[in-house]
């Protein structure tokens, strides 16, 4: 038996058929955001909302400026990431728990 064949035989016991089962078992999951309307889908699929906040932390700095040390940018950041966190669980609601037991 030569290398490529017993490679082969290993794909075609072993690897096959467990991903095939893999497939039949979880594949109808990974379509579930498309049971979600259209634009709730779109936060799901997109980094989109993280590049923004990453745009307005460096939009925050420019206005700032150099910040001391390593330590000041931090609590900088963390400052703002709570002022984002804080807006959004107050104002804006992407999916409301009814559209999450949906899923």
């Amino acid at each position: 038996m030569t290398g490529k064949s017993t490679c082969l035989r290993w794909l075609q016991v072993e690897i096959l058929p467990t991903l095939k089962m893999d497939l039949e078992n979880d594949l109808p999951d990974g379509f579930g955001a498309y049971k979600l309307d259209k634009g709730e889908r779109k936060h799901l699929r997109t980094t989109s909302t993280i590049e923004r906040y990453h745009r307005e932390i460096k939009r925050r700095l420019r206005v700032t400026g150099p910040l001391p040390n390593e330590g000041s940018l931090l609590r900088w950041v963390t400052a703002i990431l709570i002022e984002i966190s804080e807006e959004w669980e107050s104002e804006r609601k992407h999916m409301t728990v009814k559209e999450l037991i949906r899923l």
